[in-house]
């Protein structure tokens, strides 16, 4: 406490010098709080206030020890844990950033090694969990595809190689035995007509495997029009009967008139796809056997087919039947028949009846140009059943 005139009352128990009094008179000049260095480490948070009388001024302090010492503990505990909590960060870091990028090492060199030669090597990356997996599972995917177009491919390759060297190798034995033995006109006529065949089948060929090579490069142009199935139908029975005639076998057409039986559709394709159908139908027919034609129009498809391609059209469709009564075809051998290259019987030597293995898969192509599939419904010993459908032209009927 000190008097009005600065005299010093009461220190409550502290020796203050007299430079330390006048530190602390100087801070009476108002009543606002204060921080007070009275010398060394003594420094007090002060406040000055007048008592009733006004002639005693009361100056109530508290050292900042109290708050500076847990202050300066904390920044000691901070100094420490500091560099500390920096290790652990670049330690954390380090761990996680090798979590992170191992997988991307991994995608980087397995893409590395994988080469046309050798399609079978995956990222295996496991079930997507993040981002990074769900791309290694998608790449992973797309090898799929690719190893399985390229195995198709080779196989193309082999197969049409082999269909082609058999009829080469035919032409090639004919023609020498023609040039190294005297014989007489009639053999030779044999012989060329023989070359003439084998040449045909070559021609057949090569012309089959360009269709296909043009669809497969979407080259194959398809102009979308109304047509009319039955008669369509009707023609190909007419362009197919000299060989049924040939064959002993009758081929009967069979339609619903009052239906409306026009679809959307390339008119020449379409007749293609029939003649093909009743071409093998009149091939497995024996003498005397019937070969059934029906177009009829279907609120939806059969389910209960082998298709070539998963149906498409939403809305009505025109069915056109090929039914045989032939030897049938096997379950197991179903779900390839659209594959090229395909033969029911494959240790069979190539024949007139047997081909090469590409009408169905051509077939099965020009209908998915036209928006249409090809289903297959057979037994051994029941026959089979072959039926183009396509999208009809007038969804409302």
């Amino acid at each position: 406490m000190f008097a009005a005139d600065g005299q010093l009352l009461d220190a409550a128990g502290m020796k203050l010098t007299t430079a330390q009094q006048q530190t602390l008179r100087q801070a009476l000049a108002d009543s606002a709080a204060h921080t007070v260095n009275l010398g060394g480490s003594l420094t007090l948070r002060t406040v000055g206030s007048r008592l009733t009388d006004g002639n005693v001024i009361l100056i109530l302090g508290r050292t900042t020890d109290e708050l500076t010492q847990p202050l300066a503990g904390i920044l000691i505990a901070y100094a420490i844990a500091a560099p500390l909590l920096v290790l652990l960060a670049a330690v954390g870091g380090l761990f996680l950033s090798g979590r992170l990028l191992r997988p991307i090492a991994t995608i980087t060199r397995t893409t590395q090694e994988i080469s046309a030669h050798d399609l079978s090597r995956r990222l295996a990356l496991g079930p997507p969990r993040d981002e990074l997996t769900t791309l290694a599972a998608t790449i992973d995917q797309m090898l799929d595809r690719i190893d399985l177009a390229m195995k198709r491919e080779r196989q193309f390759t082999a197969d049409a190689s082999h269909e082609l060297r058999t009829p080469l190798a035919t032409i090639i034995t004919e023609a020498e035995l023609a040039l190294t033995q005297t014989r007489p006109p009639i053999a030779y006529r044999a012989a060329l007509s023989s070359i003439r065949r084998e040449g045909e089948t070559m021609q057949q060929l090569v012309g089959d495997l360009l269709t296909l090579a043009r669809s497969d490069d979407g080259r194959v142009a398809v102009s979308d029009e109304e047509l009319d199935l039955l008669e369509v139908a009707a023609n190909a029975i007419e362009r197919i009967a000299p060989r049924a005639r040939a064959a002993a076998v009758e081929v009967t057409l069979t339609a619903d008139e009052r239906a409306d039986l026009s679809a959307r559709g390339n008119e020449s394709q379409v007749e293609r796809v029939l003649l093909n159908l009743l071409d093998n139908a009149i091939k497995y027919s024996a003498q005397g056997a019937t070969v059934s034609v029906q177009v009829a129009r279907l609120a939806a498809p059969p389910v209960a087919e082998v298709v070539s391609d998963q149906p498409t059209s939403v809305g009505p469709i025109i069915a056109v039947s090929v039914t045989d009564q032939g030897p049938g075809i096997a379950a197991s051998h179903m779900p390839r028949l659209f594959d090229r290259f395909y033969r029911v019987d494959a240790t069979r030597a190539r024949d007139e009846r047997s081909g090469a293995g590409l009408g169905l898969a051509i077939c099965a192509t020009i209908a998915r140009l036209n928006h249409g599939w090809i289903g297959v419904t057979s037994a051994p010993s029941q026959g089979s059943r072959f039926t183009l459908y396509l999208p009809a032209a007038n969804t409302n009927g």
